[in-house]
């Protein structure tokens, strides 16, 4: 149930393949707040997702949610595991397409009376958490957060996002991750590059591999949740957030 002090809602981004929906929540007031921009899974921004903003609104945030797959429609939400639905949308996702819709998003964020344009970060998770790495390159942010972006040193087969570390040099804010130990969608030897691209760039950087863990362990509604690397992970989230904004 929304509490009555928060305010939620869908608004619309302009963006250069036409208008993407956005959930919007904070708490009620005209100040100016940090903003988390919050990237997608596969799957939507669905209950899961908005439930992130709303965590992140009772912090004192401004979280918006850009609807990523809107290209293809409005309000798009994909069940867990139904592979046949959410890959072609996926496939149809590309690096410039999704880096349109992040600037779209600044550009929105900075005609948002309440938002606090001088501390912005952006949070994704599995295709958003690729999305967040790609933000760090292409936004003007203080941090950004990459739960299981996978995709970011291999190619994979059917999706449209291309590998990310060999741009590595181009990330320009610190950047947390947060991996699975058990995802054998992104095993050790990707998350060495991941690690080794970092270093050689001398860029900022946390990293995060919990044990036991597996691919989507942040989401309480899927079989693969674990509570224990959840928590863990938020409170790392929200420590590495503070001792960056202003």
């Amino acid at each position: 149930m929304r509490r009555k002090d928060m305010m939620e809602n869908f608004l619309t981004i302009e963006t250069s393949d036409g208008p993407m929906s956005a959930f919007v929540c904070c708490e009620e007031g005209e100040q100016k707040r940090p903003v988390v921009i919050i990237l997608q899974e596969a799957f939507g921004v669905n209950h899961h997702i908005k439930d992130i903003c709303e965590r992140f609104a009772r912090e004192g945030f401004l979280a918006i949610a850009p609807e990523l797959y809107h290209r293809s429609g409005k309000h798009i939400q994909v069940e867990y595991g139904d592979k046949n639905t959410f890959m072609p949308l996926m496939g149809a996702l590309s690096n410039e397409k999704m880096a349109q819709d992040l600037k779209a998003t600044e550009k929105f964020l900075e005609n948002l009376s309440n938002a606090d344009k001088n501390n912005v970060f952006c949070i994704g998770f599995c295709m958003g958490g690729f999305g967040a790495v790609l933000a760090s390159m292409e936004l003007k942010l203080k941090g950004a957060i990459s739960f299981y972006g996978a995709g970011q040193v291999r190619s994979r087969e059917g999706m449209g996002l291309k590998p990310l570390v060999s741009q590595y040099n181009e990330i320009n804010c610190p950047v947390q991750y947060f991996f699975g130990e058990d995802d054998s969608s992104i095993p050790s030897t990707d998350r060495s590059a991941i690690e080794s691209a970092l270093k050689e760039n001398h860029k900022t950087y946390h990293f995060h591999v919990f044990n036991n863990s597996d691919h989507g362990f942040f989401c309480n509604e899927r079989s693969v949740f674990n509570p224990q690397s959840a928590k863990l992970a938020w409170a790392e989230t929200l420590s590495f957030i503070q001792k960056l904004k202003t």
